[in-house]
C-alpha cells in the first residue's frame, strides 16, 4: 500500500499530494507574467508539469478525475502546439483569421472550465466515499470566476485591477486547499493504482517531446523559403552601345534608353525584371534619392531610390526602392524593408495595386534572383519614431525575406505605383516645399536586419517592426530609418 497518513512531521498522503499538485497547476495557470524572453515559458511549463503529475496519479480513482486526466492531455497537446508555433515565424494572426482566433480562445476557456468541473466532480465523489457532506461550492465559484476573468482579459485591464482579480483567485484557491486538507484529515484515501509510468518517466516524456518539438520547429520554420533561380538581366550597360551589326532596338531597349536620358540610375536598371522595366513605359521625368548607413553592423547598407513620373494630372509615380547590403556571414532569420506611405503627418497617397519586389545575389560568378513573396500591408502603431518622440500609427507595407547565411553582392528592390503623392505640396515653392516633404517623410522607409538567432518568442522582422521604433539599435534586430522622399532637382 502506498497510503501514508499526514501527521506532524510525517509525509503527505498520495491523495493530498496529487490534489495539491493540481492546485499548484491551477494557480500558475492564472498568472500571466511576460518577460519577453525564454522565461515566458517557465510558468506554463511548470503549470502543465504539475497538472500532469497530479491528474495522472488520480485518474483511476473515479470518473471525475479520469475526465480531468483526459482534459489535461488535450490541454497539454494544445500547449505543445502553441509552444512549437512560438518557435516559428508564424504568429496566430498569420495562421488563423481573427474570427477563428476568437473561437480558439473561447475553446481554451471552455476546456479549462471543463477541467475545473472535473475537479469538482472528483472531489465530490471523494467526499461521498469518505462519508462527508458533499460541499464543492467554492470550486463552482472558481469556475464562474474563471469565465469572468476570460471576458475581462479581452478588455486588456492591468495594474491594480489585475492585482485585485488575482487576489480573488488566491482567496478561492486557498479555500480549495482547505477543502483538500479536510479530506485528508477525514482519512480519505485513494486505492492502489495499477503499475504505470513513474513520475520521472512521465516528466521525461513531457520535457523530451517539448524540447524536440521546439528544436524542430525552430530549425525548419525560423526562415522564409526563397525560390532562387538564375537571373538574366534585361538591361546591361553594354547594351546601350551597338556592337557589330546594328539591330532593331527592342521595346525594353527603348524604355531603358529613355530612363537613362531622364537620369534613372543604371544600378537599379540592371536589376529590374522585364515586367518592371515595361511598367516605366511613357516616363516623363525621374527623381532620385540616395542614402547610406554607417556606424552599425549594417555599415555599407545603401539605398538608391528612384521615382518615375508617369503622369502629372493625376500625379502618378512608379517608385523603386533599391537597396544593396554589405557582404556578411550573419544573415540570420529574416530581414524586411518597410514602406510607410502615411509617414507621420503626410497626406496619404493612394497605392494602386500591391508592391512587388526581387532579391538578387551572386554565386560562383552567376546572378540568382528570388521574388519577395512576403509583402503584406499591416496596421501598426509605433512609439517615438523620431528623436522628438512623435507617435506614428497607420498602415505600412512590409517586404520580408530571408537570405543564405553567406552571400555576396546582395541587393534587391521593391516597386509600387503611387497616385497623388505629395498632392498638397507645390513644388514651385522650392526650398520651403522640399523642407515640408523632408519633415513629413523623414522616416517613410525602414530597413530591419536580424543580427542574432537567439530570441523567444521567435519574431519575424515584420512582427518586430510592428511593435518597435525606427531608432532601435540593440537586441536581436537592428532597425534603421532611411530617407525616402523625392524632390525635383534644379536644372
Amino acid at each position: 500500500m502506498e497510503e501514508r497518513r499526514n501527521t506532524a512531521g510525517g509525509s503527505v498522503s498520495p491523495l493530498r499530494r496529487s490534489l495539491e499538485l493540481i492546485l499548484a497547476s491551477l494557480a500558475l495557470g492564472f498568472v500571466n507574467i511576460q518577460f519577453g524572453n525564454i522565461l515566458d515559458l517557465l510558468l506554463p511549463l511548470l503549470g502543465f508539469a504539475f497538472g500532469l503529475l497530479g491528474w495522472y496519479r488520480l485518474r483511476r480513482e473515479n470518473s471525475g478525475f479520469y475526465l480531468g486526466w483526459i482534459l489535461m492531455l488535450v490541454r497539454t497537446g494544445l500547449f505543445f502546439l502553441d509552444t512549437f508555433r512560438s518557435f516559428t515565424l508564424w504568429g496566430l494572426n498569420d495562421i488563423l483569421p481573427d474570427t477563428l482566433i476568437r473561437i480558439v480562445l473561447i475553446g481554451f476557456v471552455l476546456l479549462h472550465a471543463a477541467q475545473l468541473y472535473a475537479l469538482q466532480k472528483g472531489i465530490s465523489l471523494l467526499q461521498k466515499k469518505a462519508g462527508m457532506k458533499e460541499d464543492t461550492l467554492i470550486i463552482t465559484a472558481l469556475i464562474i470566476w474563471d469565465i469572468v476573468l476570460a471576458f475581462i482579459a479581452q478588455s486588456g485591464v492591468g495594474g491594480l485591477v489585475a492585482i485585485g482579480m488575482l487576489l480573488i483567485v488566491a482567496v478561492i484557491l486557498y479555500h480549495i486547499w482547505k477543502l483538500i486538507r479536510a479530506l485528508d484529515e477525514a482519512g480519505c484515501r485513494i486505492g492502489p493504482v495499477p503499475a504505470g509510468l513513474s513520475p520521472t518517466v512521465l516528466m521525461g516524456l513531457y520535457l523530451g517531446v517539448l524540447l524536440a518539438g521546439c528544436l524542430l520547429a525552430y530549425i525548419c520554420f525560423s526562415r522564409y523559403g526563397m525560390k532562387w533561380q538564375k537571373h538574366e538581366a534585361v538591361y546591361t550597360p553594354s547594351s546601350a552601345e551597338e556592337i557589330g551589326a546594328p539591330k532593331v532596338p527592342s521595346e525594353t531597349d527603348i524604355i531603358a534608353g529613355r530612363l537613362i536620358e531622364l537620369g534613372f540610375p543604371e544600378e537599379i536598371l540592371a536589376d529590374l525584371s522585364e515586367k518592371d522595366l515595361k511598367r516605366c513605359s511613357g516616363a516623363l521625368a525621374v527623381y532620385t534619392r540616395d542614402c547610406e548607413q554607417f556606424g552599425t553592423v549594417m555599415d555599407g547598407l545603401k539605398v538608391k531610390s528612384a521615382a518615375v513620373v508617369l503622369s502629372e494630372e493625376p500625379r502618378v509615380w512608379r517608385i523603386f526602392y533599391h537597396f544593396s547590403l554589405p557582404d556578411q556571414k550573419n544573415y540570420r532569420g529574416t530581414d524586411a524593408l518597410v514602406i510607410r506611405p502615411t509617414a507621420l503627418y503626410s497626406y496619404v497617397p493612394e497605392i494602386t495595386g500591391e508592391p512587388e519586389g526581387l532579391i538578387l545575389r551572386e554565386k560562383s560568378g552567376k546572378t540568382y534572383a528570388a521574388p519577395i513573396t512576403k509583402i503584406k500591408k499591416e496596421l501598426c502603431v509605433q512609439q517615438t519614431v523620431t528623436p522628438f518622440g512623435e507617435v506614428w500609427s497607420g498602415e505600412a507595407w512590409f517586404a520580408s525575406f530571408s537570405l543564405p547565411r553567406r552571400v555576396q553582392n546582395v541587393r534587391g528592390y521593391v516597386t509600387l505605383e503611387v497616385r497623388d503623392i505629395y498632392k498638397d505640396v507645390d513644388f514651385s515653392f522650392g526650398a520651403s516645399a522640399e523642407d515640408l516633404i523632408r519633415s513629413r517623410w523623414s522616416n517613410g522607409l525602414l530597413y530591419i536586419h536580424q543580427v542574432s538567432p537567439w530570441q523567444y518568442p521567435v519574431l519575424s522582422a515584420k512582427n518586430y517592426g510592428m511593435q518597435n521604433t525606427g531608432y532601435s539599435v540593440g537586441g536581436t534586430f537592428l532597425q534603421i530609418g532611411l530617407e525616402s522622399w523625392f524632390f525635383p532637382k534644379e536644372d
